[in-house]
């Protein structure tokens, strides 16, 4: 059956802000005495699910949850700018919307997406941004079935588009094919179980085939 919508992840799909949001665990290692995350070195340290990350150097106290996500916030808002899409993002999207549909399927807020995604010319491509408002975060996968069901498409016709580990488990969950970008967050030998993983934006403007042959877009 052939492909009809497109699903893609926000950060680390569309737009660069691993070295932003390593920049501020760092900050934050150093303002709150932090030692895990004075030491990151890359995005294979952080889960999809935000506090899973927190849980990892202890932090599970929710006053000290909430410290932390006010920092972040604060500090994702000043460096914004800084926050651009991956190079030939643009190209693949424009070439991708030709003949599918295209929604964006996030953990991060809806709002902040369409802003970032209308600066740089690319919201208008996009029939759908489901963000983290719309309902649980993945990996659970009603973010994805929440999506297709807008788009009124079927599991089989649609793909999603991702950069962590958990997003090849919400995309199990939703029963859609996964392409896995290791040029994101996570590394390649973390992507294990993507139906394809691709280390360039640009390699959206190709055919991408399935282990059987299969094309995928």
């Amino acid at each position: 059956m052939a492909i009809k919508l497109i699903m893609f992840d926000y950060d680390g799909v569309l737009v660069d802000s691993l070295s932003v949001v390593l920049a501020i665990y760092k900050k934050i290692g150093n303002e709150f005495n932090v030692s895990v995350f004075k030491n990151i070195k890359d995005g294979d340290f952080f889960d999809l699910n935000w506090k899973n990350s927190l849980k990892k150097a202890g932090i599970i106290n929710d006053k000290d949850i909430k410290n932390y996500e006010r920092f972040f916030k604060k500090e994702i808002i000043r460096l914004n700018q800084q926050i651009t899409p991956f190079p030939n993002i643009k190209e693949a999207i424009k070439f991708l919307g030709k003949n599918h549909k295209l929604a964006v399927v996030s953990n991060n807020c809806s709002g902040f997406i369409k802003e970032k995604l209308k600066k740089h010319g690319l919201l208008h491509y996009f029939s759908a941004i489901i963000g983290a408002e719309h309902g649980p975060l993945k990996p659970k996968p009603d973010l994805l079935n929440l999506c297709m069901q807008k788009m009124n498409v079927k599991e089989q016709e649609a793909v999603y588009i991702g950069d962590m580990k958990g997003d090849i488990t919400a995309a199990k969950k939703a029963k859609v094919m996964f392409i896995g970008t290791s040029y994101g967050y996570h590394s390649k030998h973390k992507l294990k179980g993507a139906d394809v993983v691709i280390d360039t934006p640009k390699k959206l403007l190709q055919p991408i085939m399935l282990k059987n042959g299969r094309r995928l877009l």
